[in-house]
């Protein structure tokens, strides 16, 4: 969900009250398309945050900076140059479209007193941070746009600022309700809620959604839209007008039907969406940005695990499939040693110059026809089947070994890929790299030597309907904490059979039949069967698990073992829940 005028101005009359008057002491640029302003008002330090970065522009304040480069942009330096020290006298919406004008007064190089204007053009990939001197000219600005790039705005240092090419909207600070009927009876939007967003500004999907939804209108209403359906909308319009006037607000973080952030917005829902009423913009802004950032960090530590984990499967299958290749190819050296003995053992009664016999196969009680080598005697005949014999029983043993050999890793990789693709926290998917840094299989960084010291997260913890807890891991790290450190000897161990999936132990010397099915289903779950119909669980006492010495994380052995099939029902997991992890 794309910020929209509507949440930029309550964004911004809360700046206002709160930064209006305030000195900005420090500049930080922590990337390209971003700058934090810290801010010294009213007897405390703020952060303000302007970004203007395509997939998430926006302004709101934060709590901490991160740090941006050794070498600082130019950006930054310009900025450093004119603000610093500079008092906020304003900020405003312009139109409640999605441009912040923050003005400020500071000092030229000779002491005089000036006007700058810090501009936050939050529109998508069109985005831009624009610092603006007197008479109205572009200091510098963050993304620079040559003639070369678009015809028709450039945006360069020394140039005169033009705002962005006027949409002929409706401002809806500045109109009557009779006004908003009548660009809704002039429309050409096919439908009432196009004709929102694309006759006012400030108005997005979302918000024409949420107008309708109060006017008793139906979004999807196609044109030309009734009177009554036109005042209708255009009271919701003034109205939403003076609740910005008056600055009425109701900040909400709003839940899509998975319960995940998907926006905010200064007003509840009117649709019974879900949503968390949060005290003001700042904190809404923030909670969302910040679960987009962590979700997006989660999303590219994901795809570098993926990527790295299947470009070393794809060697490891080339390697199987070679061996197996070899394999069958050297499978019949036992053939070859027999004929080699059928021919000496008929030696005396081959005649000369012959290049197939028939002799008697002993070992499969019939007459055989053999290719033979009239230049050879019968002696060398059988010498040369014996080293040919020799030489594929070398290569059988040896694909084998490598078979044995590669089989382990293979194994290991695919419960490690399983493990990243089932991960839901940055902590779990940091867990599988670190595990995978132990194991030799990404190279260490300093990044990753300083998590050394953090603990690692928590395995899954469910209670039974019985009372019983029940712990399942989501990595192999938390798998070996589940099987060898959480457990007892007569506590029960359950795992899918013969895939991927997590461990899953039941913390009681007895177990219930429901208990049992119920650590079951979280078996099933958490593998790799879990789109999947009737999955083998194996359970058995966690004194016949063993640990092999040397072996990967994760990787153990078990007897005694008997089976479930279960259909993994996934309300029935999520009402198990004890906790979420505690990382």
């Amino acid at each position: 969900m794309q910020l929209d005028g509507i949440s930029l101005y309550a964004c911004a009359t809360e700046l206002q009250q709160t930064l209006q008057g305030g000195r900005i002491e420090r500049i930080a640029q922590p990337s390209r398309q971003t700058i934090v302003l810290t801010i010294r008002s009213q007897g405390q330090n703020h952060r303000l945050l302007l970004s203007c970065e395509p997939e998430s522009p926006r302004a709101h304040l934060v709590e901490t900076t991160e740090k941006g480069p050794e070498k600082p942009f130019t950006f930054l330096m310009i900025l450093r140059k004119h603000l610093v020290h500079a008092r906020i006298v304003d900020i405003s919406v312009p139109h409640c479209d999605r441009i912040l004008h923050i003005s400020c007064d500071a000092l030229d190089d000779l002491g005089a007193r000036v006007r700058l204007m810090l501009v936050a053009e939050l529109m998508g990939k069109h985005s831009n941070l624009i610092l603006i001197g007197p008479n109205n000219v572009i200091l510098d600005c963050a993304k620079r746009i040559p003639p070369s790039v678009s015809s028709l705005r450039t945006v360069l240092p020394g140039d005169r600022y033009e705002a962005p090419p006027v949409q002929h909207k409706q401002d809806l600070l500045a109109g009557s309700a009779d006004d908003f009927a009548a660009v809704l009876r002039c429309s050409e939007a096919v439908t009432l809620s196009n004709a929102l967003v694309a006759g006012f500004y400030g108005i997005s999907p979302y918000a024409a959604r949420y107008l309708c939804q109060k006017a008793g209108c139906e979004a999807d209403l196609h044109a030309p839209f009734p009177d009554d359906t036109c005042r209708s909308i255009a009271l919701s319009l003034w109205e939403l007008q003076q609740a910005l006037f008056s600055r009425s607000f109701s900040p909400s973080l709003l839940y899509n039907h998975m319960q995940r952030v998907e926006g905010f917005f200064p007003f509840p829902p009117n649709d019974n969406g879900l949503y968390q009423s949060m005290e003001s913009m700042q904190a809404a802004m923030l909670a969302y940005y910040d679960t987009k950032q962590m979700e997006k960090a989660i999303e590219r530590q994901r795809t570098h695990l993926t990527g790295l984990l299947q470009a070393k499967l794809q060697k490891l299958y080339k390697r199987l499939q070679i061996q197996r290749d070899t394999l069958a190819k050297s499978e019949t050296f036992e053939r070859v040693r027999v004929e080699g003995e059928l021919i000496l053992a008929y030696a005396y009664q081959i005649p000369p110059h012959q290049d197939k016999i028939e002799v008697y196969d002993y070992t499969q009680d019939a007459l055989v026809t053999l290719s033979y080598d009239p230049s050879l005697s019968a002696q060398e005949n059988a010498q040369k089947r014996f080293k040919r014999y020799q030489k594929l029983r070398s290569a059988s043993q040896a694909a084998r070994a490598q078979i044995r050999e590669i089989e382990p890793e293979r194994q290991y990789l695919e419960d490690v890929l399983f493990s990243v693709q089932q991960a839901e926290t940055l902590h779990q998917l940091l867990d599988i790299r670190h595990e995978l840094q132990s194991e030799g299989m990404i190279p260490l960084s300093q990044e990753i030597g300083r998590r050394k010291q953090i603990v690692l997260s928590q395995p899954l913890h469910f209670i039974s309907t019985d009372g019983i807890d029940i712990y399942c891991g989501r990595n192999n790290t938390q798998n070996d904490f589940v099987t060898l450190k959480l457990s007892k000897s007569t506590d029960t161990w359950l795992h899918a059979q013969g895939m991927p999936g997590s461990h899953v132990l039941i913390k009681s010397p007895k177990v219930s039949a429901d208990t049992l099915k119920q650590a079951a289903h979280i078996a099933a779950f958490y593998s790799k069967g879990r789109r999947s119909e009737n999955v083998p669980i194996d359970y058995t006492l966690i004194k016949y698990v063993r640990k092999p010495s040397g072996a990967k994380p994760g990787f153990v052995t078990y007897s005694s073992q008997k089976t479930l099939f279960i259909t993994p029902d996934e309300a029935l997991v999520k009402s198990l829940f004890a906790r979420e992890e505690t990382k």
